[in-house]
């Protein structure tokens, strides 16, 4: 049971590590919309709800979680840089 965790981990990670690169991708072409997080953190927290984890299993998944709330805060941020960019009074 504990493989297949790491399993899953992994694949999770790699899927956050592809999903970065697109949504980078999409900041630089300003094509950010919000909710777009909302898979992957329904993923973070039914592995977080899981009982059966050990301590280094939950540092990655909080470390998962800061991963993703960093991104989220550079989307925010993206997007107020390019309202204000839009916004002729500034």
């Amino acid at each position: 049971m504990k493989s297949e965790f790491w399993k899953d981990m992994a694949d999770k990670m790699q899927g956050l590590d592809k999903f970065m690169a697109y949504q980078e991708q999409k900041v630089l072409h300003g094509d950010v919309g919000s909710g777009e997080y909302a898979d992957i953190q329904d993923t973070l927290n039914n592995l977080n709800a899981r009982d059966w984890l050990d301590e280094p299993e939950r540092i990655q998944l909080v470390q998962a979680n800061i991963m993703l709330e960093t991104l989220k805060s550079i989307d925010r941020l993206n997007n107020s840089i390019q309202e204000l960019n839009e916004d002729t009074n500034y």
